[in-house]
């Protein structure tokens, strides 16, 4: 009996002995230190790394419209078509009398010509040969125009004189006096008609001066002429006269 009880104290102490080291080995565990869990072990994303696609900045290509180049009229050069055809003398005058006003009209538009008007009745003791008007002139035509199938229109672009009109001189026993070319004096526009010109559409102070010239004309001019509009005074061609 006294065995058996021996026995059973043995027992109690080693269970009592077990617990206390089953508690402490709890305590000297810190609560913390529990096994960290799964979604623990990750660490943490502190920097969330973001792939953002970067649009592409590469300027768009502009090409340059297609400029089609504009045609290009090359102008007319009415003036060699005229001045070609106007290899003839051209002629001034009523027909009547001693005056007569003489042009001569090169292919590039340079002209030169004559104007004179004796008066043998004026006469003085120093000049009994009588008094002369007279001018030759040099100049240029230009600016010129197609107006219609017949008629041309220039200008004079400039003009000189021999002798300073206004004034005089007495030599070889008459009196020049000098003055402007009569039938190009004031001239601002000069018309020049070809030989098929329509004679009913021609101006009738130019025709004025044509028929004295030539009474009979036929439906067309036949022939070059050139008018002073300004003044209405109107030249043929010498070989017409």
């Amino acid at each position: 009996m006294k065995k058996i009880m021996l026995t059973a104290i043995a027992a109690a102490m080693v269970l009592a002995l077990a617990a206390c080291s089953g508690q402490q080995n709890t305590a000297s565990k810190p609560a913390y230190a529990t096994a960290p869990s799964e979604a623990a072990t990750t660490p943490a994303q502190t920097t969330a790394e973001v792939t953002t696609a970067v649009p592409t900045t590469e300027e768009p290509t502009t090409e340059e419209p297609t400029t089609i180049p504009e045609e290009t009229t090359v102008p007319i050069d009415y003036g060699s078509e005229l001045f070609g055809s106007l290899s003839n003398p051209f002629i001034f005058t009523s027909g009547a009398g001693a005056w007569s006003t003489r042009l001569n009209i090169s292919s590039d538009g340079s002209f030169d010509g004559n104007f004179h008007d004796s008066d043998m009745g004026v006469r003085g003791e120093d000049y009994p040969g009588g008094t002369v008007h007279l001018c030759n002139f040099t100049g240029q035509f230009g600016d010129v125009e197609k107006v219609n199938d017949y008629t041309y229109s220039m200008k004079i672009l400039n003009i000189e004189y021999a002798n300073e009109p206004g004034t005089e001189e007495i030599k070889e026993q008459r009196k020049f006096m000098y003055s402007t070319p009569y039938g190009l004096d004031e001239a601002r526009e000069l018309l020049v008609y070809t030989p098929g010109a329509p004679v009913s559409e021609l101006p009738e102070p130019y025709l004025e001066w044509v028929r004295r010239l030539k009474p009979s004309l036929g439906s067309t001019l036949g022939f070059y002429g050139i008018y002073n509009v300004a003044e209405k005074e109107g030249f043929i061609e010498e070989s017409n006269q």
